[in-house]
């Protein structure tokens, strides 16, 4: 089953990939130098599997299976992850993601990190974490203030220009490299 998980987080994740454009905001923020941390022991699953496909980004809501009726599963477990998702995959997830994301109002009101309003969703939404590194403790580089800060009204920009989309119902977790010390 963990298999299927893998596959429908990989697959979902390329189809809002694709449709969030999330690869031109990926060489926004290589242009204007904002790191990425892609260092697999401070890696989650869920950045593990979506890291195939983005150096920044990576879905992190919960999935499940039980509302999915054989069919459904049928299709998970004999689709082709590797390719590209064409639009049969996109039609299949576009009528499964409510049942596979929402299905257990625990995953409605939930915290994706430190207990802190920040880390908080309370209703259907599509969850990603974006991890960067903003202090330099990955490269050894101590930043100035200025820099800082910078980097933060360009994460904050990023962050508004995805969760503004008129797509999907999306909130962005920022996560930088002190998050992954936490743990």
């Amino acid at each position: 089953m963990q298999d299927l998980v893998s596959n429908y987080r990989l697959l979902y994740f390329k189809y809002i990939y694709d449709k969030l454009n999330l690869k031109e905001i990926e060489e926004y923020l290589i242009n204007n130098k904002i790191n990425y941390i892609i260092d697999e022991k401070l890696m989650s699953k869920e950045e593990l599997i979506c890291s195939k496909n983005s150096k920044y980004f990576y879905l992190l809501n919960d999935i499940s299976f039980d509302l999915l009726n054989e069919k459904e599963l049928s299709y998970l477990k004999n689709v082709n992850v590797d390719n590209n998702i064409n639009e049969e995959v996109i039609n299949f997830l576009e009528q499964t993601y409510k049942k596979v994301f929402f299905n257990n109002p625990r995953n409605l009101d939930k915290y994706y990190g430190i207990v802190s309003e920040f880390y908080h969703i309370n209703g259907e939404y599509i969850v990603l974490g974006f991890k960067f590194e903003e202090l330099g403790f990955v490269s050894k580089i101590m930043k100035k203030r200025k820099e800082i800060e910078e980097i933060n009204l360009i994460i904050d920009d990023v962050i508004k220009k995805i969760e503004s989309n008129n797509l999907l119902a999306l909130k962005v977790f920022k996560y930088n490299e002190l998050f992954d010390a936490k743990r």
